[in-house]
């Protein structure tokens, strides 16, 4: 015959597992490393298709579609004429 349901001590080994105090998991604060006011400096330079740029070819200001990122941990697409 199949068993249907539960039986009354694995209700009491379920109700003594559930009484446990819980243990905290995950993030429980949230720091950053940005001092308000600085300005960030760029790290890093990529080509619209992703590749990694010398930092001059930023910096000449030559035209295209640069993907910039900095110290602070930012990305911003920046677009030169």
């Amino acid at each position: 015959m199949k068993r249907v349901g539960i039986t009354a001590e694995e209700v009491e080994e379920f109700r003594d597992i559930m009484l446990y105090t819980p243990v905290p998991v995950g993030i429980n604060q949230v720091s950053t490393d940005r001092v308000t006011g600085a300005t960030p400096e760029v790290q890093a330079v990529y080509a619209a298709n992703g590749t990694l740029l010398p930092l001059s070819a930023f910096t000449s200001r030559q035209a295209g579609l640069y993907i910039v990122r900095y110290t602070d941990g930012t990305t911003r697409k920046q677009f030169v004429k």
